[in-house]
């Protein structure tokens, strides 16, 4: 799997308000490859890595962040062995994240080491970081890489919303597979690293609502919709629950087994008392 490069669409002369916005982010973007280098140019060897992130908690109690999800084909790194014949690997970790309304970055360096037995054909390295960050759309550009800057891989998600204040909102929806990578969110939940699901598989979700009273009652609608207008197959299930308190911690399976191989997307829909918070998460359906 591949992370699809940005591109942006030819604005026509007439359009100012989104030639202004379009300046606006490329601004944003050399601020933040000016000072914090996370806007880095393509690696000359690219790992053929999947890096997803999840906006995740609130900024008015100081839990918002951002989960970040990595898998790493081990074929391109660099191991070393150990005495006890084991194969260790060395990666680092950079995120940064800059929010365009005040200027304001925040970086995290991390390390981590993997070691095995043996490395499987077609074998990933897996893991999770959290990144705390406040409320606000933020921009977040993660890499990783080894000893040299030519080899590694490199992420850009500009729109990471951690929401505030009082009222109904909706965190990311995190999405998993049994079997996928352990991420202790309350229960273990498997996530899926690679972002792809076999057909007539399952997707987990896993997502929090926030902001209703205790005993409130909500709706919550669930659909994947095909990201090509032109195909028909797709799934829609509605539900009607009650909130557990201030904070709701939701795990649900959908059924994949109507869609065919393909991307789709799935837009989780919240609605209470008049408010409604939504939140879209991008799928990949392949053949098994």
């Amino acid at each position: 799997l591949v992370l699809n490069p940005d591109r942006r669409s030819i604005t026509p002369k007439s359009c100012f308000a989104e030639i202004t916005e379009s300046v606006r982010e490329m601004r944003a973007d050399a601020h933040v490859a000016i000072t914090n280098d996370s806007d880095s140019p393509p690696y000359l060897r690219p790992w053929n890595a999947v890096i997803r992130s999840f906006a995740l908690g609130n900024g008015s109690d100081s839990t918002g962040r951002a989960l970040l999800t990595f898998a790493i084909p081990v074929r391109p790194l660099k191991a070393d062995t150990l005495s006890d014949g084991r194969l260790s690997w060395r990666v680092h970790f950079r995120s940064v994240a800059y929010r365009g309304t005040d200027g304001q970055s925040r970086t995290l360096d991390t390390t981590r080491t993997f070691v095995t037995d043996g490395v499987p054909r077609n074998a990933k390295l897996m893991a999770l970081l959290e990144f705390p960050l406040g409320a606000g759309r933020w921009q977040l550009g993660v890499k990783a890489w080894q000893e040299s800057d030519s080899s590694g891989a490199y992420a850009l998600r500009r729109d990471l919303v951690v929401d505030s204040g009082p009222g109904l909102t909706l965190t990311d929806i995190v999405t998993g597979i049994v079997g996928g990578l352990h991420w202790p969110a309350g229960a273990e939940f498997p996530v899926n690293t690679l972002g792809a699901w076999p057909e007539r598989s399952e997707v987990e979700l896993w997502f929090q609502v926030r902001g209703l009273p205790e005993g409130t009652p909500y709706r919550t609608r669930f659909e994947i919709l095909p990201a090509d207008p032109d195909r028909k197959e797709r799934v829609s299930i509605a539900a009607d629950e009650i909130s557990q308190g201030p904070i709701t911690t939701v795990q649900r399976t959908l059924g994949l087994e109507r869609l065919r191989p393909g991307n789709y997307r799935l837009v989780v829909t919240v609605e209470a008392g008049g408010e409604t918070a939504r939140r879209e998460q991008e799928i990949l359906v392949v053949k098994r």
